[in-house]
């Protein structure tokens, strides 16, 4: 069984790697933006002392991007019927009738 002491460890472990990978991520968008140069947070990871995981367990993550959508796909569905639903059906009439193009 855990103890509060073994439970305060990992939330101060957890905490940690949330402000590592913060500073990493915000330093490495920082070079591609002023820099031009490429984003590499994940070898800025793997050279952290404070953060056991290497280069390759960190590209192993990226195989599977779905698992970091969370709840994304569900609040979208939401989304679209509770607040994009509603307009569309009360402006029917209407779709379709312009000519106009978006251009972006």
């Amino acid at each position: 069984m855990a103890t509060i002491e073994h439970v305060q460890r990992v939330d101060d472990e957890i905490a940690l790697m949330v402000v590592l990978v913060k500073r990493h991520s915000l330093e490495a968008a920082k070079t591609v933006k002023l820099e031009g140069r490429p984003n590499d947070p994940f070898a800025r990871l793997a050279k952290e002392k404070e953060l056991p995981l290497d280069k390759e367990f960190l590209n192993g993550l990226l195989t599977n991007p779905a698992r970091f959508a969370g709840a994304a796909k569900q609040q979208t569905v939401a989304f679209l019927e509770s607040a994009v639903a509603p307009i569309l059906k009360k402006y029917k009439s209407l779709l379709g009738e312009t000519s106009s193009t978006i251009t972006v």
